[in-house]
């Protein structure tokens, strides 16, 4: 797994432990799905759970999670449904 997201392979765990640690701390019933996708350019790192959701960049004083995905993710948002997932992504090759 490693050699298929180099050279940004430190940022996508990054990714994935902030996006995974907000998923457990906010989810009702503590069922979490996460997928990660890469492709050649870029990297999309999903997480799942049936928690309350949140107003993007509305203050909330309770950690550093999302802040961190903004600095490293090249993009990053939500998706409402059923569930609510947050997504972020990141390009293989820095710029």
């Amino acid at each position: 797994m490693r050699s298929v997201l180099e050279p940004r392979y430190d940022d996508v765990v990054l990714l994935v432990s902030e996006l995974l640690t907000n998923s457990v701390r906010h989810s009702v019933s503590g069922g979490i799905d996460v997928t990660i996708k890469a492709s050649e350019a870029k990297v999309r790192v999903e997480v799942t759970d049936d928690g309350p959701g949140f107003t993007p960049h509305e203050p909330r004083g309770d950690g550093w999670g999302l802040a961190i995905v903004e600095k490293v993710a090249d993009r990053w948002g939500m998706k409402e449904g059923d569930k609510f997932t947050v997504w972020a992504e990141i390009s293989k090759n820095p710029a």
